[in-house]
């Protein structure tokens, strides 16, 4: 098991890649770390045109998730992925949904 700050877990559907945050804070911390560290897990399977890399904050209020969307859309909108090998990182677009529970 790997611990990666800001992401409790990945899904993948249909080719999309989903990356689930749940809490019941109104802050959290930012998932780009986590995401960093999960991408030599994840990287080929967003390689695809056509693909899409989600990112679904789950909370227990619109509040809380209308603010951790607006955190979220913020800290990923310029989210660049490791490339490995000393190669030039890559922009990489990520969708944010909030879901409430």
């Amino acid at each position: 098991a790997t611990n990666c700050q800001g992401i409790d877990g990945i899904l993948g559907a249909c080719g999309d890649i989903f990356i689930m945050q749940a809490t019941i804070a109104s802050r959290h911390s930012s998932p780009v770390a986590g995401l960093e560290a999960l991408w030599p897990s994840i990287r080929r399977l967003s390689r695809p045109k056509g693909h899409t890399l989600n990112f679904v904050v789950v909370t227990h209020d619109e509040t809380s998730a209308t603010r951790l969307m607006t955190q979220f859309t913020e800290d990923l909108k310029d989210f660049t992925a490791p490339a490995g090998n000393g190669k030039k990182r890559k922009h990489v677009d990520v969708s944010v949904w909030g879901c409430i529970l």
